[in-house]
């Protein structure tokens, strides 16, 4: 059973502002148990937010019944994965074993790419044997995959399209201290990574990126489980009060805030300039978990 927290706008610290609040957002909540917003995938006219719980998908609003535990866009397709089923635009895939049963997916205009506990693969038959692979992203002109050993030591890979190797990024294989269950994301072509440091129950995470840019946050935030649109989010956070989720700006300025949500609820974060895009999957509605997706004009 989730155990929901409530916090208040009258104790947050100076630059933080609730969203909903002070922050004025639309807000799209789920059905009873539907974990809403779990994946966000956005191309930049049309979100698509996933639903496990039913399984469904909101597109653009539109609930659509049908594979829900994953959505990314494989150029202008909506690619929708769960264990029952995996459809490009409504049209079935195939592979679905493979794809259902993979630890990490990412697409871009060139293919959908998975991970196993051994390879990383295209949709199109590229292959190439990796294993701890934690997360993926692409665009189209890289792949990337966090990679950790079992003592959790983490290091971003990089390749191809067609996943030739082009050895790693970000510090020249440094390996991340707790990358373990962090997020790798591009956009605009570059990378960032999340070290949500979760072997530390109060560590604030940080997030690194290829551009120099790098992010900490406070005691509790977990920050790199979520990154995108110039924003980092971690997960619900207990050691602060009031309990709330903090999202951080990567250039600075104001902190958003979530203040309900269940005890370590992870955020996913989809958007661009414009919009951002914040996928509470445990948020509650008439005391269950719905899940809700907050729609930020930037």
């Amino acid at each position: 059973m989730a155990l929901f927290l409530m916090g208040c706008t009258e104790d947050l610290l100076p630059g933080e502002s609730v969203v909903g609040a002070e922050v004025l957002a639309e807000v799209t909540y789920g059905e009873p148990d539907d974990r809403l917003g779990e994946t966000l995938t956005w191309n930049g006219s049309v979100l698509a937010a996933a639903a496990p719980g039913g399984p469904a998908v909101l597109v653009d609003g539109e609930r659509l019944e049908g594979p829900g535990a994953w959505v990314g866009y494989w150029g202008e397709r909506l690619v929708r994965i769960g264990p029952a089923g995996a459809t490009a635009d409504g049209e079935p895939l195939g592979k679905l074993e493979e794809l259902a049963g993979a630890v990490a997916l990412a697409a871009s205009s060139v293919s959908l790419y998975y991970a196993g506990r051994t390879h990383i693969r295209g949709y199109d038959g590229w292959a190439i044997p990796v294993s701890g692979v934690e997360a993926l992203a692409a665009d189209d002109e890289r792949v990337v995959a966090l990679v950790c050993e079992p003592d959790g030591a983490c290091v971003v890979e990089a390749f191809d399209p067609d996943l030739s190797p082009l050895g790693p990024v970000l510090g020249d294989g440094e390996p991340l201290t707790g990358g373990a269950d962090g997020v790798v994301v591009i956009e605009d072509g570059v990378v960032c990574v999340g070290d949500p440091e979760l072997q530390l129950d109060d560590a604030g995470g940080r997030v690194s990126c290829e551009d120099g840019r790098e992010l900490r946050g406070a005691q509790g935030d977990h920050v790199g489980r979520g990154i995108a649109a110039g924003y980092a989010a971690g997960v619900f956070n207990r050691s602060v009060v009031p309990p709330r989720a903090r999202i951080w700006p990567l250039d600075g300025g104001e902190v958003l805030v979530v203040e309900v949500g269940a005890e370590g609820q992870v955020l996913t974060l989809v958007g661009d300039a414009d919009t951002l895009f914040i996928g509470a999957p445990f948020h509650p509605r008439g005391g269950q978990p719905s899940g809700a997706v907050f729609t930020v004009s930037r």
